[in-house]
């Protein structure tokens, strides 16, 4: 099985942890999967935060069952609160 190599853009309270993240995956992947290996990479105590936020590509947010075809950059966009 081929593996691609992923960059995920940082905002919001992920930028503590750089600029972007650098996954490997396979081929294929959902959304879901590029997610958990996001929380392999961050730690259990990131799970829930990973979790609540969503990926999105140059054009849109992408749902869970999202198979990523040729995106090589993603975004991670934690969820927002406010008054």
């Amino acid at each position: 099985m081929n593996t691609i190599s992923l960059s995920v853009k940082c905002f919001g309270v992920f930028r503590k942890f750089g600029e972007s993240l650098n996954v490997d995956i396979a081929e294929g992947s959902s959304v879901l999967e590029v997610k958990q290996a996001l929380i392999q990479k961050l730690g259990q105590t990131q799970k829930a935060l990973v979790e609540d936020s969503v990926l999105a590509n140059d054009n849109e947010i992408l749902p869970n069952a999202y198979i990523l075809k040729d995106e090589t950059a993603l975004s991670i966009l934690p969820p927002v609160c406010g008054g």
